[in-house]
């Protein structure tokens, strides 16, 4: 569902192949999203012979140059997470571009996983996940119960 409501607010077709963001299936039953990670260094840009993908700092964005694109493809071959794609209709580049800061896919999410964070919201959650473990583990040497 989440695929189809982002190829709608892309380019008006529910249309799952053409949606920015993909999910994958790791096994039966466990299913992750792939999709842009906006990489500042661009790595899927760096041999595109148009200089068309470029990261602007103010958004937090890897961004594509429409009308500089020319579909060639080495983008996908240089994208490290493998979410980049030429769409054959449109003839460019294409991949997640968050919608402008509000997704379509994540209100369509039907397990409500996928979710937009910054780069400071990730960060905290990370400290808080080591702070706890790093508690749990001296309270177990500790032998304090119930942690």
């Amino acid at each position: 569902m989440c695929e189809a409501a982002c190829s709608r607010a892309h380019f008006g077709v529910f249309n799952p192949r053409r949606s920015l963001i993909r999910i994958v299936t790791i096994e039966p039953g466990i299913d992750r999203a792939a999709f842009c990670y906006q990489c500042r260094g661009v790595p899927c840009g760096k041999r595109c012979p148009t200089g068309a993908i470029t990261y602007d700092a103010v958004a937090g964005l890897a961004k594509i140059a429409q009308d500089d694109c020319i579909g060639c493809g080495l983008c996908v071959e240089d994208c490290p997470f493998g979410v980049m794609s030429v769409d054959k209709a449109a003839g460019v580049a294409v991949k997640c571009d968050t919608c402008g800061g509000s997704p379509a896919c994540i209100p369509h999410c039907p397990t409500g996983v996928l979710k937009l964070k910054s780069n400071e919201q990730v960060a905290q959650e990370k400290r808080i996940a080591h702070v706890t473990r790093v508690e749990r583990a001296g309270a177990r040497r500790a032998g304090v119960a119930d942690v």
